[in-house]
């Protein structure tokens, strides 16, 4: 039987046994177990991370394991900019948010979720360019940590492409294109043996990374056009 995380809030005790009877009727009607609960018995104005503690302990619990289903009461006990941030964090660690209600995301919920990801991946972008114009200014190599992909050659003066690392890419970035989930692509790298540069499981959260910067960053052009065309890497 799966398990769930379920958050409920409510600034009464009667609200949070109904809430918790919700999510336990959802929970009989799907065939799921609750294996952890979250209540918050009080929330008030400010950042989520502040006034909603209980909430943030089960986004962390999320964290902690991939792939794992937020069950909430309703989609209406969080704001916008609360519902855009549970969706956002839960959704990058591979994990769904479920409200027992049935209610769905909000349209301006998921604009801000996909938002908040658009921004930090201009940040990430905006700062390795940056250290790459000071390393080539500064005769170094052009890259501090080597990206995914590639290696530095044996003089350690430029960086040239990894042919494994390059397989995980193309892996990644193929089935991705071909609508598989995180989840899914993580299963098929370990079954074909592919590895992280440290000899461990490579898991959602670096897939996840690596869609990411594929996205965005100008080295992995290639495998940009296999997301968009859904055809094979080049190379």
């Amino acid at each position: 039987m799966a398990t769930v995380v379920a958050y409920v809030s409510s600034p009464s005790a009667k609200g949070l046994v109904e809430n918790r009877s919700l999510i336990s009727r959802w929970a009989a009607k799907h065939r799921v177990r609750v294996g952890t609960w979250y209540e918050e018995r009080s929330t008030g104005e400010g950042p989520i991370w502040k006034v909603r503690p209980a909430l943030m302990e089960a986004l962390s619990s999320v964290r902690e394991r991939e792939g794992v289903v937020l069950v909430i009461s309703s989609r209406a006990s969080l704001d916008v900019v609360e519902e855009a941030i549970v969706e956002g964090l839960t959704q990058r660690q591979g994990g769904k948010v479920v409200a027992a209600d049935g209610s769905e995301p909000r349209p301006a919920a998921t604009r801000l979720a996909t938002a908040f990801e658009s921004y930090e991946a201009a940040l990430r972008s905006t700062r390795a360019r940056a250290e790459r114009r000071r390393r080539e200014a500064e005769g170094e190599p052009p890259f501090g940590e080597v990206p995914w992909g590639y290696r530095r050659n044996a003089s350690g003066t430029r960086v040239v492409r990894d042919v494994r690392e390059q397989r995980v890419l193309t892996v990644v970035a193929h089935m991705r294109a071909n609508g598989f989930i995180l989840r899914e692509i993580v299963a098929e790298l370990n079954r074909l043996g592919l590895q992280s540069r440290r000899g461990h499981r490579i898991g959602i959260t670096r897939v996840h990374e690596m869609l990411r910067d594929i996205e965005t960053e100008p080295l992995y052009e290639p495998f940009r056009k296999v997301l968009k065309q859904g055809a094979p890497a080049a190379g």
